[in-house]
């Protein structure tokens, strides 16, 4: 399990990051969630966010860290309730025209939580279960080249337009 999972609103370009390695001898899958998102700057973002730079977990250090980051209180029954749940990022338009690669892949993230075991916050990051997707689209092997070709020619959705930087032109 990773702290941030990036995801796109684009279903085509879902389907691109599905198929884009179309050599790859095995079947694709796009995963689909419908999930309420947060702000940036929303207590749960914030305190998730923490939860990646912070080496103590316990309340009280997240507790104090919180309040010294961002001048506001929290209180443990508020940090048990956010990191019940991952947190779903709502598209932030500012920050993505701040990055020509998020631009492109219309991407936002998830930010994983932190397992918790016996009302203890543990170092350790929760994966995503299969419980929390809505949707699992599968795409058959023998699929996914045609597909990588298709959203190339109808939809300029390709390696240069999802990877723009520099070093995919050299």
């Amino acid at each position: 399990p990773t702290r941030l999972v990036d995801v796109t609103l684009n279903p085509y370009i879902a389907l691109y990051f599905a198929v884009e390695d179309s050599e790859r001898d095995v079947d694709a899958e796009v995963l689909v969630f419908e999930k309420k998102a947060g702000a940036i700057n929303s207590r749960g973002v914030r305190l998730v966010s923490l939860l990646a730079i912070s080496t103590d977990y316990s309340f009280k250090a997240l507790i104090e860290l919180y309040k010294s980051t961002y001048g506001e209180e929290i209180t443990e029954d508020e940090i048990v309730a956010i990191i019940e749940e991952h947190q779903f990022v709502e598209f932030n338009e500012m920050l993505s025209n701040s990055n020509e690669r998020l631009y492109n892949q219309e991407g936002t993230f998830i930010l994983c939580t932190n397992v918790v075991e016996n009302n203890t916050i543990q170092k350790q990051i929760r994966g995503i279960p299969k419980s929390e997707v809505s949707c699992s689209i599968r795409i058959p092997v023998e699929y996914k080249a045609k597909m990588k070709e298709e959203l190339d020619v109808k939809y300029a959705i390709n390696e240069h337009t999802i990877y723009p930087e520099l070093n995919i032109f050299a």
